[in-house]
């Protein structure tokens, strides 16, 4: 497998492909947003948690780990640690895992400067994209998150996305599928 990939793509391949243009788009994001973190009382990752809440209302936290796909264990971490701040309410269940969440007041507060924060950084993101190539970039983006979860969700079932073995046996390495993935936008 591994020669096949070195024979079809150069050295290094992996610097330009679309996985690492996401990382990369995804860190300048993060470097955009996180200075507003501290000013609101939050940490990485909590402001999609109330953003969530904001949203969906009053949730259990496997809804809000399925949602991102992140462990239930991380998401009880940040819950807690939200819920100390005043941010939510832990409503109990059966088991820590069961605990609905709800936003407080100071969550709402901390939501509705987050969004301010996040729209500024879309609008940086954004700039000199025309409405309709904003529209298509937004369908571009779902298709590709429709893909990943449609891949895990197979893993998750042991099949590997294209019929082989489950990991661990003859599954499909990332790098093949990333191959793949790259063959079709330089094209």
């Amino acid at each position: 497998m591994e020669e096949q990939i070195s024979e079809s793509f150069p050295l290094g391949f992996s610097l330009t492909d679309f996985h690492m243009q996401v990382s990369m788009m995804f860190h300048l994001m993060r470097s955009c947003n996180h200075p507003y973190l501290p000013e609101l009382g939050l940490g990485p990752g909590q402001p999609r948690i109330l953003s969530y809440l904001a949203v969906h209302g009053t949730s259990p936290q496997r809804d809000i780990a399925s949602y991102f796909s992140i462990d239930p264990a991380a998401v009880s971490r940040m819950l807690d640690t939200l819920g100390r701040a005043g941010f939510v309410r832990l409503v109990p269940g059966e088991d820590r895992r069961r605990r609905a969440v709800e936003l407080t007041e100071k969550g709402v507060e901390a939501v509705s400067r987050w969004d301010k924060v996040c729209a500024m950084t879309d609008e940086v993101m954004l700039a000199g994209f025309s409405p309709d190539e904003r529209a298509a970039l937004a369908r571009l983006l779902d298709r590709v998150q429709v893909n990943m979860r449609a891949h895990l969700s197979r893993a998750d079932a042991g099949r590997a996305p294209d019929g082989a073995e489950p990991a661990g046996t003859q599954s499909q390495s990332e790098e093949s599928t990333e191959s793949e993935s790259a063959e079709v936008r330089h094209v």
